[in-house]
């Protein structure tokens, strides 16, 4: 197959000092910790920098959970065969569009499974219900309610004066 997708390798500060204004351009991305979520979040092919190899890794199903351990940091170690595979498996990505298109799809998954926040609230929820009695108890909603607006000192209330006065 022909490659559809030009190569441009971009290292300057000009390109990395912000490059998260950058990741709706590119194919692959190259990420530790945040800056690998929010490259998941956008379909993107993940690569993760590594202390003991020349190349950054491909982030696959093999190797997602090792790397994920680590916060994709440098400080993640692979197994001899990953490094091996590695840059075939880059190659045969630029090199075939259809299988490019599967990792994109892999990618946003396994964002949706690790990442996002959507998923999350139920498993909270699911929690707070083992932890939270059944039956609601009113006092106990007021007290909480109580010392939440004094924690946040009024913040509430500033911020809702601050929409009306400027929502125009």
């Amino acid at each position: 197959n022909e490659n559809k997708y030009p190569i441009y390798v971009e290292t300057s500060d000009r390109f990395t000092l912000n490059a998260k204004e950058l990741i709706d351009i590119a194919t692959f991305v190259i990420g530790t910790g945040r800056g690998f979520m929010e490259g998941s979040s956008k379909s993107k092919i993940m690569l993760c920098p590594v202390s003991d190899f020349k190349y950054p890794i491909l982030i696959d199903e093999l190797n997602f959970k090792e790397a994920f351990s680590y916060n994709f940091s440098e400080r993640v170690y692979f197994n001899n065969k990953i490094y091996l595979e590695n840059l075939s498996k880059i190659k045969n990505l630029l090199a075939n569009s259809q299988q490019l298109e599967i990792e994109f799809k892999n990618t946003y998954s396994r964002y949706i499974n690790y990442f996002s926040i959507e998923n999350s609230v139920d498993k909270y929820q699911s929690v707070y219900n083992i932890i939270q009695p059944h039956k609601t108890n009113t006092l106990n909603l007021i007290f909480h309610w109580l010392f939440f607006v004094k924690r946040n000192k009024g913040l509430i209330f500033k911020e809702l004066i601050h929409f009306i006065i400027n929502r125009k």
